[in-house]
């Protein structure tokens, strides 16, 4: 009785964790998650793979961001630790405010928005500025007409 049981829940969260990986797929954000080290997790939405690149897993966060920025990497991840030590919320709030929430890869201009989601964890919510951009545009001229 109980392997059954273990069985049904285990199919239940498989199916649970496949409709949250679609919403996340589908969602034309990138979303990954790191600790304090910078190494990004396993999981990460299919937008950071368009955004980034390929095999994001296990590599660390910053070098992506800034593979020829040594300051601006090592900024980032001084400052993602420090967040981490800081207790008091606000002052978190406003250390995280000093990062820039746009940074240039690939051509491409991406916003980035930091989350803190534990105590040793972050989320990072990628957003490609033109796709942004230009769907503001569009909805603004169609008006216009």
């Amino acid at each position: 009785l109980q392997q059954v049981e273990l069985k049904d829940l285990s199919e239940s969260l498989n199916v649970k964790t496949q409709k949250t990986r679609s919403l996340l797929d589908n969602a034309d954000q990138g979303f990954l998650s790191f600790t304090h080290d910078c190494i990004i997790d396993e999981e990460y939405s299919r937008e950071c793979i368009k955004l980034l690149g390929n095999s994001l897993a296990g590599k660390n966060f910053a070098n992506i961001l800034y593979p020829d920025d040594q300051k601006s990497n090592i900024f980032l991840q001084e400052t993602l630790e420090n967040v981490l030590n800081e207790k008091d919320p606000m002052i978190k709030e406003v250390m995280l405010s000093l990062l820039p929430d746009e940074v240039i890869l690939n051509r491409r201009a991406i916003k980035v928005d930091y989350k803190i989601v534990s105590a040793d964890k972050f989320m990072v919510v990628l957003t490609n500025n033109q796709r942004a951009n230009t769907g503001k545009e569009d909805k603004a001229g169609a008006g216009n007409t």
